[in-house]
């Protein structure tokens, strides 16, 4: 009898939840967009891991005065913010595929966006990968320009659920013209939350356990024990 309380006891508490307000939903936390402009490095260093507490970090990388030598300004670098941007480390304004101005993101991000100005005939690419060294290649984006592409801007963009790392470069032959970069932004991707209980919830929680227990006490007070009284003078009775 005591195991069947119990038991009523326990089913009313699960109804009783069961009619409470559900969890908040778990929502994924919304990351920030990161913005880089480059304006903040020494030309002629090479990037590296300068930015990497925004969360990136660059290969064959380096800071370029596009008002000095060796642009001095001649071209206009549509929608560039000056005075610095982005070049090859080694091979300056010139981007071969086989050896890609390289960036790697730390958390992982969702989208990234960036400007290359000065874009001709041999054009200009972003891969997307979702591993920092090889991967798979996720997404990707071009654009071209005709001749040398003086003053010809190419905004690119990629977007896929996991992206640690692009590699930029220009994509036709042959190379006639270089090309510059600026204007980096990326979207970490978004970290889950923990669910919660909300405040009406939790109050209704409390009191419908606090409803449960009263209930379940007194239909275990109200009901008979099962236990038959003993008539006086029957235990000594014989057949």
């Amino acid at each position: 009898m005591l195991h069947s309380r119990l038991c009523t006891a326990a089913r009313v508490r699960f109804a009783t939840l069961a009619l409470l307000p559900p969890l908040v939903a778990a929502s994924p936390i919304a990351a920030q967009t990161v913005s880089i402009d480059f304006d903040d490095g020494t030309p002629g260093q090479t990037i590296d891991d300068f930015y990497s507490t925004l969360g990136v970090t660059f290969s064959h990388a380096r800071w370029a005065d596009a008002l000095g030598p060796p642009f001095d300004g001649v071209d206009d670098h549509l929608g560039s913010t000056l005075p610095y941007v982005v070049i090859h480390s080694t091979s300056s304004t010139i981007l071969h595929e086989s050896d890609p101005i390289a960036a790697r993101f730390e958390p992982p991000v969702s989208s990234v966006s960036l400007r290359a100005m000065d874009v001709g005939s041999a054009g200009i690419r972003v891969n997307a990968y979702d591993d920092a060294t090889a991967g798979t290649l996720v997404a990707s984006d071009s654009g071209t320009g005709a001749g040398s592409g003086t003053g010809n801007p190419v905004d690119l963009f990629v977007s896929a659920p996991l992206i640690r790392r692009i590699e930029v470069f220009q994509p036709n032959t042959p190379i006639m013209e270089g090309t510059l970069l600026d204007n980096l932004e990326f979207t970490p991707v978004a970290t889950p939350s923990v669910p919660a209980l909300s405040a009406p919830a939790l109050a209704a929680l409390v009191a419908g356990l606090v409803a449960a227990s009263r209930f379940a006490r007194r239909q275990a007070l109200s009901r008979p024990s099962g236990r038959q009284p003993v008539r006086a003078g029957s235990a000594g009775r014989r057949g």
